[in-house]
């Protein structure tokens, strides 16, 4: 009776000399039925996916934004279709298509075949100003519509000189910020150029605040210009634009060495700062892109943003800012 019972008992069977060979095998089996079992599945299409028929993919964005927010999603859509062998979409009334000669082919969401096959990609932890790794390899299955900021030089690194060429400015303004410049020269002897963007304006907004953002002081600014006065030997002229006019003259107004922006187009401030030789940059993205254009030396306010902010989590320094840049507090 006893020896029945272990037969159909196996908690008291394994007790036996060879139990945990028996049972080795048992979970080793199991282990194999498994593995076959996600073979079979993952090679199964599922019924309910679609089917894509067309070769080619595209990747597009969907956001929204200002100038320098739009200049970062729009190279970095470029640089992810490019290192992912797909077709850029960039819609066809972006604002920047009245600002340069933009290349990328027209079009967004609606105008990518096989709707069905599109999958939106949020760019990761939604870290507006940090670069996400995953992006270098994408699906090449679907299509793809980023969602976010994507504001890394990271993602347009290996691009530069598309990127250079997608933002030339269109003819007309270039030339008023050629004329500009030239105006200049017509009045001071031969000076190396520094252009200076100071982001005020929406900065100072309680909830901007309360965010992370700060505005540089007057302290960074002035060390940043002696920095480039040592570097040149006093033969420097600083060409100064921001969103609050008032404020740069009532600040800089009494330095002999500094001329205003128009301040009236944001496309023309931005095409002044590209002419000019080097950079100081207090905070914000488009005084980022017009020392990218511009490709000189550049020196930025490094006390940005406030610590332990929501802004703070968002941004990673090392991959916002090209480091060859220059931090200064």
């Amino acid at each position: 009776m006893r020896r029945l019972y272990l037969r159909f008992n196996p908690m008291l069977a394994i007790r036996g000399p060879h139990a945990q060979y028996r049972w080795l095998a048992f979970l080793a089996t199991a282990a194999i039925f498994a593995l076959l079992t996600y073979i079979w599945t993952s090679a199964t299409p599922d019924s309910d996916s679609p089917i894509c028929t067309t070769e080619r993919r595209y990747v597009t964005w969907v956001g929204g934004g200002r100038i320098g927010n739009l200049m970062f999603s729009t190279a970095s859509l470029l640089g992810i279709a490019r290192q992912n062998n797909m077709t850029a979409l960039l819609a066809s009334d972006s604002p920047l298509r009245d600002m340069f000669d933009v290349s990328i082919q027209p079009g967004d969401v609606h105008h990518i075949p096989d709707m069905a096959c599109i999958e939106d990609y949020e760019e990761f932890g939604r870290r507006a100003s940090a670069y996400d790794i995953k992006t270098q390899h994408l699906d090449l299955q679907k299509s793809y519509a980023l969602q976010g900021y994507f504001q890394s030089w990271r993602y347009f690194n290996d691009i530069q000189p598309e990127i250079h060429k997608l933002f030339q400015f269109r003819p007309d303004i270039k030339s008023q910020a050629y004329n500009f410049h030239k105006a200049i020269h017509q009045r001071t002897e031969k000076v190396v150029r520094v252009g200076i963007h100071v982001r005020r304006g929406d900065m100072k907004d309680e909830e901007k605040i309360k965010y992370g953002y700060v505005t540089a002081p007057v302290e960074y600014f002035r060390k940043a210009m002696k920095y480039y006065k040592d570097k040149f030997s006093g033969k420097v002229l600083f060409v100064i634009c921001g969103d609050d006019t008032t404020w740069n003259r009532d600040t800089f107004g009494d330095l002999p060495n500094a001329v205003f922006c128009p301040g009236k187009k944001p496309a023309l401030d931005m095409a002044i700062l590209v002419q000019c030789e080097h950079s100081i940059l207090s905070v914000g993205s488009f005084g980022w892109w017009s020392a990218w254009l511009a490709n000189g030396t550049t020196v930025y306010y490094s006390n940005w943003p406030r610590p332990y902010s929501v802004l703070e989590y968002m941004i990673d320094k090392m991959q916002y800012f090209p480091p060859h840049w220059i931090p200064m507090e």
